[in-house]
């Protein structure tokens, strides 16, 4: 008998420790996500608010108080969540709305929150100062210097190959590129930068036609780019990113001319070449992940390529602390029928690493040539193949000034190969390898 009862206290004791529990509902956790609330207490408040919503309980204030957890603990990924999520109990709460706004500014959505903005009350606007902002979202300037890592490649160089053939053969020695770029708005929805950029290249040169050769240690050309890039807010966290680059590239030719007295001279023409590569992309932002696919045309040294790529962004902390972009690219020679495609990888990997300073590490691999790197930004239209582009970055936000500096360094790995005309690249004749050292500094003034 008195085991029967030992053990009826004992199943007692066991569902009394359980029943708290199977009763815990609006009444408890309103009440104790409301008191860590008031605790500052954001990693209990939000283990308390994740079992509530398994449970099926979801109200306003409960998002309100998960969504200012998340925004103070610099979770701005799930903050955007929550406050979406409140604004859909109560669209007229002006709280939830600042909150949301700034969550997409810190979240690196801007043009969402420009959109968001915009579409909110006045009296919203007027606490975000939303309707005295200008249309400008930033101006940049930048330079960029790139040179040779060995000299030899240059003084050391020799032509060979069979003397039947025309062909040439570039190796860049060195170049300087001047850029600015301007972005504003277009609407509430749409977002576009303009880039120019002047670009003067030196490099070694040699070509043979009709089994006559010339030779020039030191010619240039020049290079002037225009590049016109979209972004368009079509839904929530779904945008579409056009983009378009044009290079007209001025390159001398020198031509044997008729003098007076019966004498030939050597005069110095300019060629003017026109580049075009173009992209479209869709992406979706799911707050810790971003992903995109893009298809691409290129139309370099008068040879099409066909490209396309998908992209992956990570970001665990759920704001731009700590971020990881990959993307590949499978692409095509659409004017020869023989050769296959080539992939390129692509990797960025960013942390912040003091309160106004963040680190970027990253590198591109592949054959690169008459080649379009992400969002047609970089256009690679040397004739010699880039094999690989390795580099860091420092980039310094003083937003309470209002401009952001950044410094580049690129370690770039090429090969040069005679070109036989008209046009086959990489013919892996006379092939060089050659390193350049690429640094980059910027200012960018926000507004």
């Amino acid at each position: 008998m008195g085991r029967v009862i030992i053990l009826i206290m004992i199943l007692l004791a066991g569902r009394g420790k359980a029943f708290p529990l199977d009763e815990r509902g609006f009444v408890y956790y309103d009440s104790v996500t409301y008191s860590l609330y008031l605790e500052r207490s954001w990693s209990e408040l939000t283990e308390q608010g994740k079992e509530a919503l398994k449970k099926g309980i979801d109200y306003y204030y409960l998002r309100m108080r998960m969504g200012i957890a998340a925004f103070e603990t610099e979770n701005y990924a799930r903050a955007v969540a929550h406050f979406n999520r409140a604004l859909e109990f109560n669209s007229a709460d002006t709280a939830a709305s600042e909150y949301l706004y700034w969550s997409y500014i810190y979240s690196g959505r801007e043009l969402e929150a420009g959109n968001f903005a915009g579409g909110s009350p006045a009296t919203v606007r007027r606490k975000l100062s939303y309707n005295t902002r200008s249309p400008v979202r930033s101006v940049s300037l930048n330079v960029t210097g790139s040179y040779i890592h060995d000299r030899s490649v240059i003084d050391e160089y020799s032509a060979f190959g069979d003397p039947e053939f025309n062909g040439s053969q570039s190796v860049t020695r060195k170049f300087r590129l001047f850029g600015a770029s301007l972005e504003h708005e277009a609407g509430s929805s749409v977002l576009l930068m303009h880039s120019l950029g002047y670009l003067a290249k030196n490099y070694l040169f040699w070509s043979r036609e009709n089994t006559e050769s010339e030779f020039f240690e030191d010619a240039r050309h020049t290079q002037f780019q225009y590049y016109l890039s979209g972004k368009i807010l079509i839904g929530e966290g779904l945008l579409l990113v056009p983009s378009l680059h044009y290079l007209n590239v001025r390159i001398p030719a020198y031509a044997v001319v008729a003098g007076r007295g019966g004498r030939s001279m050597l005069v110095e023409q300019y060629l003017n070449q026109h580049d075009f590569a173009f992209d479209l992309a869709l992406e979706r932002n799911f707050g810790l992940v971003k992903t995109g696919i893009s298809a691409g045309y290129t139309y370099i040294n008068e040879r099409q390529h066909a490209q396309g790529s998908f992209l992956l962004g990570l970001f665990p902390m759920g704001n731009l602390n700590l971020y990881s972009v990959s993307e590949i690219t499978r692409y095509y020679d659409m004017d020869s029928v023989s050769e296959g495609g080539r992939w390129v990888l692509s990797q960025v990997a960013g942390m912040r690493v003091l309160p106004q300073l963040w680190l970027e590490v990253g590198g591109t691999m592949g054959d690169m040539s008459n080649y379009a790197g992400t969002g047609a930004y970089y256009v690679y239209n040397d004739t010699a193949v880039t094999k690989g582009r390795y580099g860091v970055s420092a980039i310094s936000p003083l937003f309470d000034r209002g401009i952001e500096l950044s410094l580049h360094y690129s370690l770039v790995m090429k090969e040069s190969s005679i070109v036989i005309s008209p046009g086959e690249f990489d013919t892996g004749i006379n092939t060089i390898e050659a390193r350049y050292h690429q640094i980059t500094g910027g200012i960018t003034w926000k507004f």
